[in-house]
């Protein structure tokens, strides 16, 4: 089941790549590749100020992550197992 504090869509950061930007929807298994940045640091910033334009939390980007790789229904697709900092409780 879908966590309805989940936003439609967000960015995050490729999973082995991790210099590129990528964009996850809820519910859709996988991502689609958006920027491929110079180094890691400028793929976070990237992340974070996409992200908070759109009111995305650190939580919420660290649960669509997981569920667009490992599937929805698995706990850390849930907004509730992190904290504010994206970090797992």
């Amino acid at each position: 089941m879908l966590n309805n504090k989940l936003p439609r869509y967000c960015y995050t950061r490729h999973p082995t790549e991790r210099h590129q930007v990528v964009v996850v929807h809820r519910g859709e298994r996988g991502y689609i590749s958006m920027i491929m940045c110079t180094n890691e640091a400028e793929a976070i910033r990237t992340v974070n100020s996409l992200n908070k334009s759109r009111g995305v939390t650190p939580a919420q980007r660290e649960a669509m992550t997981a569920g667009s790789m490992f599937g929805w229904h698995v706990p850390a697709a849930n907004t509730d197992n992190y904290d504010a900092e994206g970090k797992l409780k």
